[in-house]
């Protein structure tokens, strides 16, 4: 085992990429003018009593729908909504928090460190725009988290004459225009895109029945206006190209078909009848296509077809070989759900497509779902340029600071955090091999449960976790395991994991929007300690994941164990021996090929996005020529 330092960080190398690459964010000079104004008006309201208070907020949001955002009056609306909170929640909004808003009713992404209370950064910037008359929409990543904040921050809405509401997934299409007619709407970004789509497929549908002549169904939404989004990084950057496909079942029964692709699929040798010349790519040899027609003539005529029958074999061998159970997917309630690979939660009502989910089901021996068809289709990074203001916030987002600027014209802003952080990075220890990786770990995690210290072991995948939990167990450290197969007591489990002794073995799940809770007394003694195993694909996942540990100024400490046989590592066997001795001399080599690994991958996805966003251009340049006309009839 070679043990590397931790990498130290450049503030030259920063300031100028933040000079270079960004607009320049007010001085501090100007961001302590406007506090301190904010700060004034709060002073003078505080003895106020609720009559001649909401007297005061009527003023400002007459002064804000005559000025806008770009006026004097944000800063009275925003010492409004801190008095707010103040009397409704019993929290002091912080300086940083106020200049984090300023941001981003200045349509910005900024970035505050874990801990920070992005979650009331988040209510100021929604509540001063919806004072001004702006629609605003706060999407969270998931629909629990949407709920939650609603309700949570319901009370400071009201105390301004606001309303608000959160989308659930069960909300039927009446109930849904309800709330999307709040001042504040909360919801899932996955629940008001597919909401968009469905409006857009009513009003295509109705024109193509009527013409121009009758009513158009009312839709549930009322525009795109504003979006202020949680964890942006995730939703504008991961998930850019995730397409959300509203579909319908259709008749067309391809069970069979597709039992007869996966035999045919099993029986061909993979390295030389069926290659995979990238992931997930796979190709047939020529004598695997003479193979194949040779057998395609007694299985029907579908079959007879040569590009229809490779096609559906290559697609088998794909489910075959490129989709891993517990790494792509999982098996849960007798059915195949797809696991989030950016946040290790199971992506229900998700499929995929070309066949794909139905060959999983029948390689797993369960009931494949019908086909379907596609109705509309959409993606975020077609989605949110459409809203006329568009903000957000995370605390991994400066990595993505150029993409952000290129596709959605997002500047990105860093807020300096209220307290100075005190986690630890211990660096990254590299093992030769994948068992020698698992030994160190459990004796790691073995060291640190005896001194009584929380630990949190990120994985990357669910059968990662298992591989863990099956090492810490042999070793006799007792833990807890969270993953896409095991999220039922997923709220108990993270309360608990901040525990004296507690060590929790976690996917992804763990890693974005996760409040892990230690107490003072051990957050005095080391706090919590992230044991975080193997690379990942990109440097922002590992930067959440650190940031479970040092919340809100508190200690806690991050180190990195990686094995030279891992795949994204990429050092072929024979020069993995070399490699770790030259390291041992050098550590800076293997630092800098880590972190070359780690940038080659976040262009190359960087690169993939932004292929796949001018293709969505060109399509859509494309359809315009032949847009339906009702008087076309």
């Amino acid at each position: 085992m070679l043990s590397l330092p931790a990498e130290q960080p450049n503030p030259l190398r920063a300031w100028w990429q933040q000079c270079r690459h960004h607009v320049r964010p007010p001085g501090r000079q100007a961001r302590d003018a406007v506090v301190q104004r904010i700060r004034g008006l709060q002073a003078g309201w505080a003895d106020l009593n609720e009559e001649a208070f909401a007297l005061q907020v009527q003023r400002v949001r007459v002064q804000l729908l005559a000025q806008g955002l770009q006026g004097g009056g944000v800063a009275a609306a925003l010492a409004a909504t801190s008095e707010a909170i103040r009397r409704s929640a019993g929290l002091a909004v912080r300086d940083t928090q106020l200049h984090a808003a300023q941001a981003m009713l200045a349509n910005a992404v900024i970035e505050l460190a874990t801990g920070e209370g992005k979650t009331v950064v988040a209510v100021l910037t929604a509540a001063v725009a919806a004072l001004a008359g702006v629609p605003v929409h706060v999407l969270s990543s998931n629909d629990y988290l949407a709920a939650r904040d609603a309700a949570a921050w319901a009370s400071v809405y009201r105390m301004l004459g606001l309303s608000v509401a959160a989308i659930e997934p069960q909300d039927d299409a009446a109930r849904r225009r309800r709330v999307y007619q709040c001042d504040v709407a909360y919801a899932s970004a996955r629940e008001l895109a597919f909401d968009h789509l469905r409006d857009r497929l009513a009003m295509q549908s109705t024109a193509q029945r009527s013409g121009c002549t009758s009513e158009v169904t009312a839709p549930v939404l009322r525009g795109l206006c504003m979006a202020v989004l949680d964890e942006a990084d995730s939703v504008l950057v991961d998930e850019a190209t995730m397409p959300m496909i509203l579909s319908a079942p259709v008749l067309d029964d391809q069970v069979q078909r597709h039992r007869v692709a996966l035999f045919l699929a099993r029986q061909l040798i993979r390295g030389e009848q069926a290659i995979e010349r990238a992931p997930g790519q796979w190709h047939l040899s020529d004598a695997a296509r003479d193979w194949l027609a040779a057998r395609a003539t007694h299985l029907g005529p579908d079959w007879r077809l040569r590009r229809l029958r490779e096609e559906m074999v290559t697609t088998a061998l794909a489910a075959l070989y490129s989709f891993e159970r517990d790494v792509h997917y999982v098996v849960h309630d007798d059915e195949i759900q797809i696991v989030d690979s950016h946040t290790g939660r199971r992506a229900q009502g998700r499929s995929w497509s070309r066949g794909i989910h139905q060959l999983l089901a029948i390689k797993e021996g369960l009931k494949p779902t019908p086909p379907t068809q596609t109705l509309q289709q959409l993606s975020y990074q077609q989605l949110f340029p459409r809203y006329l203001r568009l903000c957000g916030q995370s605390g991994t987002v400066w990595e993505a600071r150029r993409e952000l600027m290129a596709v959605y014209g997002l500047p990105v802003v860093r807020v300096a955090s209220h307290l100075p952080s005190q986690r630890v990075d211990r660096g990254t220890r590299v093992c030769r091999s994948d068992a020698a990786l698992m030994a160190a770990v459990a004796a790691r995690v073995r060291a640190l449960q005896a001194s009584g210290l929380p630990v949190l072991v990120g994985t990357r995948s669910v059968a990662e976790s298992h591989t863990v939990s099956q090492a810490l167990t042999a070793c006799g450290v007792r833990h807890v395991v969270l993953n896409a197969s095991q999220d039922a007591d997923e709220a108990a489990i993270v309360s608990a994991a901040g525990g004296p002794g507690v060590v929790t073995v976690a996917t992804q799940m763990a890693g974005r929007g996760t409040d892990i809770p230690v107490d003072d007394a051990l957050a005095r003694q080391g706090g919590l300690q992230v044991v975080s195993i193997g690379l990942h694909a990109a440097r922002r996942t590992e930067r959440q994941l650190a940031g479970r540990a040092g919340r809100k100024g508190q200690q806690g400490a991050h180190e990195r164990w990686l094995s030279l046989a891992d795949p994204v590592v990429g050092v072929a066997p024979g020069w993995r021996g070399p490699l770790l001795g030259l390291a041992r001399v050098m550590p800076a080599l293997l630092n800098g090929w880590l972190t070359w690994r780690q940038r080659r991958a976040s262009r190359r996805g960087q690169a993939l996005r932004w292929r796949m966003l001018l293709a969505e251009r060109r399509q859509a340049a494309q359809l315009a020529w032949a847009t339906y006309h009702p008087w076309d009839r």
